[in-house]
């Protein structure tokens, strides 16, 4: 996404009554408030503090693990990234793949350069699996961009937020 996130950003803030009801604006269930707070956009500023705030005990590498599973769901497109990647993948190796049947079926010699016996029926399935993997692969594609634009017109974000109006 094009959200900008700071890695030194903490979870603890001082945010202006303005910034306070923009974020309440935003109908969200699963809340996290640093991509929250970038949504928003309000200008940030740093204050500094002697004493390093100390991570909670309480936090497990499960809790850390789901929360960043919600990240990658709410606020990235990287898992629709990963299906378009696997399907163009799976499209090469199934042309490779029909490639090396149809060479061993005329030649009896694969792709490879090695004698190998033709089987009957061999060549039909290697096709058939290698095109209904390929055709599979671009339908979750094709359904994740679907879920996706559903689940960003269910979440309801505000298209803009304004941070103030000035009057001329």
């Amino acid at each position: 996404s094009g959200l900008k996130l700071d890695p030194r950003a903490h979870h603890t803030r001082i945010i202006s009554r303005r910034a306070l009801n923009s974020l309440l604006r935003l109908r969200e269930n699963s809340r996290y408030l640093k991509a929250n707070y970038a949504l928003v956009g309000y200008n940030t500023a740093w204050i500094e503090a002697d004493e390093p705030l100390v991570p909670d005990p309480e936090t497990t590498f499960g809790k850390q693990f789901r929360s960043s599973l919600v990240v990658i769901t709410s606020f990235t497109t990287f898992l629709r990234t990963l299906l378009l990647w696997i399907f163009l993948f799976s499209v090469v190796v199934a042309v490779v793949a029909i490639i090396n049947a149809i060479k061993v079926k005329m030649t009896n010699v694969d792709v490879f350069g090695e004698h190998v016996e033709s089987l009957s029926g061999w060549a039909f399935l290697v096709v058939l699996i290698s095109f209904f993997f390929a055709v599979t692969c671009l339908n979750l594609y094709i359904m994740s961009i679907y879920l996706s634009n559903i689940y960003s017109e269910i979440k309801n974000r505000p298209l803009y937020i304004i941070e103030s109006v000035k009057r001329y």
